[in-house]
């Protein structure tokens, strides 16, 4: 009897797909949004927002508009922008330079526009240079370090605790300087040894201020677990902006050109407002 021949069936090499292709096209996007997820990571840290007076924290209102901290470490922030400020696009200054003292202030090597060796010897770092009033062009600030008061509440929460940075207004330094002076001169404490109250208050000049104020002096037995929380505050203060990408440039360009055009379509649709006549007025009195 013939014996049958055993046949090997061949498995055709897979192909590069659509679906394959739509994989990768997923894929890019994203790590993309990875990228851009993770930005503040790696060139940046979580921000406490002060826009128009309102405290916020990852963009969510923060109670009360107040918060009770520990100031880890704070130092000198120099900003220079170019263009306007707009609220929904804003931008990283082109400039920008960090230091304890003014003989350390010089543009930070991430700058992608330095103005000037050094920040004492830049024009845009004399007063008259703003756009408006008396002050500089170049914006003097202080970048705060520092970790909610709850972090006391339990024994590994100063080491667990996120840090959070906050940046001030030009108007708000000398708040901020005075109050770590006073604590320096009548306690000859820093400002980590005690629980700081920050809020803000209206003002005509700036929209609003930053407040400081004392609350408590912390237990000493936190002492060394503040201290090591104080080191790693003191590494990372001073992380740098991160530039937009040209690509992000054109998408914040192509975003406004659509907002514009939106705006333009809106008041084309709006009905024109009715002229106000004097009939129309004795006939309103009568009423």
């Amino acid at each position: 009897m013939a014996t049958k021949k055993t046949v090997t069936e061949i498995k055709k090499p897979v192909s590069q797909s659509k679906s394959v292709v739509k994989y990768d096209e997923e894929f890019a996007k994203r790590a993309k949004a990875t990228v851009a997820q993770e930005k503040d990571a790696i060139g940046g840290g979580n921000f406490i927002g002060t826009r128009g007076g309102i405290l916020s924290y990852k963009q969510n209102p923060i109670p009360g508009n107040k918060i009770d901290c520990i100031i880890l470490e704070a130092i000198k922030e120099n900003n220079f922008y170019v263009g306007k400020f707009n609220p929904d696009e804003p931008m990283p200054p082109v400039c920008f330079a960090f230091g304890k003292g003014e003989e350390e202030m010089r543009p930070h090597p991430d700058s992608t526009e330095p103005q000037s060796e050094t920040c004492d010897t830049c024009q845009h770092n004399e007063y008259g240079t703003a756009d408006t009033g008396k002050g500089k062009a170049c914006q003097n600030r202080r970048r705060i370090a520092l970790i909610e008061a709850s972090a006391l509440d339990s024994a590994t929460g100063i080491a667990e605790a996120d840090i959070a940075y906050l940046k001030t207004n030009v108007l708000s330094v000398k708040n901020y300087a005075n109050y770590v002076t006073n604590l320096a001169k009548t306690a000859e404490l820093p400002p980590c040894a005690f629980v700081t109250n920050i809020t803000t208050k209206p003002d005509p000049k700036s929209q609003f201020r930053i407040l400081f104020q004392q609350v408590n002096q912390i237990d000493e037995k936190h002492y060394g677990a503040i201290f090591q929380k104080v080191e790693q505050a003191e590494k990372e203060i001073d992380f740098p902006y991160v530039a937009l990408s040209e690509e992000d440039i054109k998408e914040r360009e192509a975003q406004s050109k659509k907002r514009s055009a939106n705006n333009k379509f809106a008041r084309k649709q709006a009905p024109p407002e009715k002229a106000i006549t004097k009939d129309a007025l004795k006939r309103g009195a009568r009423r």
